[in-house]
């Protein structure tokens, strides 16, 4: 009976995706408002200087933020953010009189603005191309992020504001870090494979970062100065059902080992550090270091050969039985979590060296990062989305990573042709102005 039901059980499918960012602000706009914002803080020259070194060692060139701050003087007056034009934030309103730095209650309350919309203009987005199914076909919602809470959460607000059933099953995964898009897409698969046979589970995946709130010029360690020149926002969709152009294949999740301290955040401050108004998080410079190792010996090179397929066994020296995979030779296309550009680095290496992937094939994720910057959970969602878009290889290998150092990883294929019904993602990054009003 248990053999019956396995074999019954239905597959899942990729049947949408959706994003949406903030207009994009030019790296040295950002350097320019933090700078002021460290000098009324009372911090030293060496420490800007130190920041700004910081960011330009990121390559990232531009980044989506949301406050309208940042957006001040850039050619995008028309832009509306939190029900204001840009040069005329709500942010400042929150701002106590005499103040350098917003509190963790004001940070929350821009949280709750901007958050809803946000996520609400993503999962828009997802179900407008989603050309087999609608609203009404949703059964389950999955939602993670990493900048702010509350409850109801985001899955509630989405529940409504969309008309979704209020039967709806929903689960909210926050603060686990980068990673969490891809674990949001496995448990997504998970929910719709575990379905009766002919049953329609159709799971909205939704992930948002606003980590630009927690810029915090009070605070110039070199964990939050790294954080500070990576971190951006924007929210991400996909939709996981039993039919769509491609076939949810594999997905699976590993810790590397001896890593646990390598990558870190609380909400709140060490108990031996003065308090603190923004999250704290740790960024160990070794943990590119770390992942290089990992994927180029023991079980993360299984994991890579794995997700290569057929071809492994022949770029890498392993045995066919080692690389434990039916596929076919050809390499898959790479969905890659963008932490930053020496994260991409360290994987390009094994990945180039071992298993003959070409030296582009990590583009995706780099574009990705230099024109938004990490998007933290919902990174992976971006390239994820970017990739299945334009790809031309019939299979895409997915991975993202956070702290653990966790990996977490998926396996697409193509199901069929795509058609010109799917939104590419080039048109679904960038909130609407409306959104904001």
């Amino acid at each position: 009976m248990i053999c019956e039901l396995s074999a019954a059980r239905p597959d899942a499918f990729v049947a949408s995706y959706g994003t949406a960012a903030p207009p994009r602000v030019p790296t040295q706009r950002f350097v320019e408002v933090m700078s002021a914002a460290f000098r009324r803080a009372g911090k030293s020259e060496d420490t800007i200087a130190k920041f700004a070194r910081t960011c330009k060692a990121s390559r990232v060139t531009s980044r989506s933020l949301s406050l309208s701050q940042y957006h001040a003087g850039t050619g995008t007056a028309d832009v509306q953010y939190l029900g204001k034009p840009a040069g005329e934030p709500r942010e400042a309103e929150l701002i106590a009189e005499g103040r350098s730095s917003l509190s963790a209650e004001q940070r929350a309350a821009l949280w709750d603005d901007i958050a809803p919309k946000l996520s609400l203009e993503a999962a828009r987005s997802a179900l407008a191309s989603w050309t087999e199914g609608s609203a009404s076909d949703i059964t389950h919602i999955v939602t993670t992020n990493t900048s702010g809470w509350r409850e109801p959460g985001i899955a509630a607000h989405l529940i409504h504001s969309l008309g979704l059933s209020l039967d709806t099953q929903k689960a909210e995964l926050n603060f686990n870090g980068c990673f969490c898009g891809m674990t949001c897409l496995r448990l997504a698969r998970d929910i719709v494979r575990s379905g009766a046979a002919g049953e329609r589970r159709a799971v909205l995946v939704v992930g948002l970062e606003l980590a630009s709130l927690h810029a915090d010029e009070m605070q110039d360690d070199p964990s939050t100065l790294v954080a500070l020149s990576l971190f951006s926002d924007g929210a991400g969709a996909f939709i996981i059902a039993t039919a769509g152009p491609w076939r949810f294949a594999d997905a699976g999740m590993s810790l590397i080992p001896d890593s646990t301290t390598l990558l870190g955040m609380v909400p709140h401050s060490a108990p031996h550090e003065p308090p603190r108004q923004s999250f704290r998080m740790h960024l160990s410079p070794e943990v590119p270091t770390a992942l290089a190792a990992y994927f180029t010996q023991g079980a993360g090179r299984r994991l890579l050969a794995r997700l290569a397929g057929g071809a492994a066994a022949k770029y890498s020296g392993l045995s066919a039985a080692a690389v434990d995979s039916d596929s076919d030779s050809e390499l898959p296309a790479l969905a890659v979590h963008p932490g930053g550009p020496r994260i991409l680095d360290a994987l390009a290496r094994p990945l180039t060296t071992n298993f003959n992937f070409k030296s582009d094939a990590l583009a995706a994720s780099y574009d990705t990062l230099f024109e938004h910057g990490n998007l933290g959970c919902t990174a992976i969602l971006f390239v994820l989305a970017r990739v299945l878009s334009t790809a031309v290889e019939a299979r895409v290998a997915s991975l993202a990573f956070g702290p653990g150092v966790t990996v977490e990883w998926g396996a697409f294929e193509r199901a069929r042709a795509p058609t010109p019904c799917m939104t590419p993602v080039a048109a679904c990054e960038g909130a609407s102005p409306e959104m904001f009003q």
